[in-house]
């Protein structure tokens, strides 16, 4: 049997001035920010891959994707978004297999999807897989509730999920590829994931760019009540 041949984007090479911070809030990823340690993040190019991983050039709270080491696991709230739900609290560990670095995105309902494509003009690759879990922010939101998002619950038969949808460089949507983050649906379903789980992209076949949406069941008048985040590693691109 022929064996896949995969390049892993884990991000664990990626310069300390690409990280978001000094905070686990990202204040560099705002257009107002004029520190220099970290510089101010406008996004992150993987030249192994040539995967580009797109931030808003507003804000990280117009939409993104920003790169992290951040694992507070237990502040609820927007300054803490750059938070992923795992590892061992502010260890730096919150990757895949407890590796120190990740990326995490928030899906604006107002702006474009978050994407990560290949930088070269009409490049097309397959990207086999890749591991996704939780922000700290939303997991919280969906274990408590706040004033804006309710607890979700088996009794609601709630849910929460990333749809993640390929194009082709001619634009073309190649299909989609659905991941619950949290599932209350039945009795026997997960609940609110709390590891890193393995997502099987293949289906979405060669493709330039991947985008990201989200969707869940408490909704409101603007969309998705649940913070629409969610975390990302171990990309694997076939070569």
């Amino acid at each position: 049997m022929k064996v896949k041949a995969f390049y892993l984007v884990t991000f664990e090479d990626v310069n300390a001035k690409y990280l978001a911070g000094p905070t686990a809030e990202g204040e560099n990823l705002a257009s107002t920010y004029t520190g220099t340690n970290p510089e101010r993040y406008t996004g992150y190019h993987d030249s192994s891959s040539d995967l580009f991983f797109n931030t808003d050039a507003t804000a990280f709270y117009s939409g993104g994707i920003a790169i992290s080491q951040w694992n507070d696991l237990t502040k609820e709230d927007y300054t803490n978004q750059c938070s992923v739900f795992f590892g061992d609290n502010n260890q730096k560990n919150g990757g895949n297999n407890k590796s120190k670095t990740f990326a995490v995105s928030y899906v604006s309902s107002y702006n474009d999807a978050p994407t990560m494509n290949f930088q070269t003009a009409n490049a097309e690759h397959i990207i086999d897989h890749a591991y996704f879990t939780n922000s700290t922010y939303a997991a919280l939101t969906m274990t408590n509730g706040n004033n804006y998002a309710k607890k979700l619950s088996y009794d609601a038969k709630d849910w929460f999920k990333l749809v993640v949808e390929g194009f082709s460089a001619a634009g073309k949507s190649t299909g989609t590829v659905e991941f619950f983050l949290a599932d209350f649906r039945t009795q026997n379903a997960g609940g609110i994931v709390n590891q890193w789980k393995r997502v099987d992209l293949s289906s979405l076949g060669k493709v330039h760019k991947l985008s990201f949406t989200m969707d869940g069941s408490d909704k409101g008048e603007y969309g998705v009540n649940t913070p629409t985040y969610f975390c990302v590693d171990d990309i694997a691109v076939m070569q």
